[in-house]
């Protein structure tokens, strides 16, 4: 196991602080996302060449929590590792040390599942992209432990919403604009345990500002897939929002539960430009959505 500690990214760390907020959980509208959690979900890493993927671990107990590291290739090839972060503790860890940047390799892009016994962990994932010259923050998805539930975790939705985003340009547009939508689907109740085969069946449904919406079926371990392969028949550079339902389900006809993010890059006319990215996230305990 390699863990890389430098000086430089203290402050990338102090930022994951800020983005992933100990809160506690409203009466009315629960966000868990916002409390720590026994198990965490980093959506995406990429650590093909010009690319590097760091992952910011917090510990908010005031005890050594050890977490076991489980590391899925696109093709759900899986590598695992272990890291110790002591009270209170910060952590950084280089996944291109430890999953390597073999572009022809398996674990060119993943994602991670990270687990311990207790709600002692924030997490966050730093996407550096040197060739393009952005970078994006990911928030984790935590998830609580059950005590003498049927399963060890609080389940991932099967539905997930992004409220708004852009669509593509014309090509050759300025300012141009694409995106990159990642779907997740760890393994329903066991950390680090081979996938089922095709846990991801969604439904993705995207509508417009002015009501056209276009449907698409999304299927796999994980789903990468560019933003203008979703949208192809909406206007460009308009307003839109997604909703995915998972139609998969276990072995015991539960729906498996989604994580995702959306990175967007808008470039302007001169070499510049930004990066977004956004957690697709579900509200939980609303009357409208049980």
């Amino acid at each position: 196991m390699i863990r890389w500690k430098p000086r430089s990214l203290r402050s990338l760390a102090a930022l994951a602080l800020l983005i992933c907020p100990v809160t506690a959980p409203s009466a009315a509208l629960i966000n868990r996302e916002l409390i720590p959690g026994a198990r965490l979900i980093f959506p995406y890493y990429d650590v093909r060449p010009g690319t590097h993927t760091f992952l910011l671990f917090t510990n908010v107990a005031e005890v050594t929590t050890n977490v076991g590291l489980n590391f899925y290739g696109r093709d759900c090839s899986k590598t695992s590792s272990i890291i110790s972060l002591s009270p209170a503790d910060i952590d950084v860890v280089d996944v291109g040390a430890i999953v390597g940047s073999d572009p022809t390799g398996p674990f060119g892009q993943g994602f991670v599942d990270a687990e311990t016994n207790r709600d002692h962990l924030l997490g966050t994932t730093v996407i550096v992209d040197v060739a393009h010259d952005w970078m994006v923050l990911i928030p984790a998805a935590p998830t609580q432990a059950l005590e003498g539930g049927a399963t060890p975790y609080r389940q991932f939705p099967s539905q997930l919403f992004l409220p708004a985003f852009l669509t593509p340009g014309p090509p050759g547009s300025s300012p141009v604009v694409d995106g990159l939508l990642i779907l997740t689907a760890p393994h329903p109740t066991t950390p680090g345990a081979a996938l089922p085969e095709q846990p991801i069946q969604v439904v993705l449904v995207i509508t417009d500002r002015d009501g056209r919406i276009v449907n698409r079926l999304l299927e796999g371990h994980q789903v990468i897939v560019p933003l203008d392969q979703l949208t192809s028949g909406l206007p460009p550079l308009t307003l839109a929002w997604m909703e995915l339902t998972n139609r998969a389900t276990d072995e015991s006809g539960q729906p498996i539960g989604l994580v995702g993010v959306f990175i967007q890059n808008l470039g302007g006319g001169g070499g510049g430009g930004m990066a977004m990215a956004t957690r697709l996230w579900r509200v939980w305990s609303h009357p409208l959505f049980p």
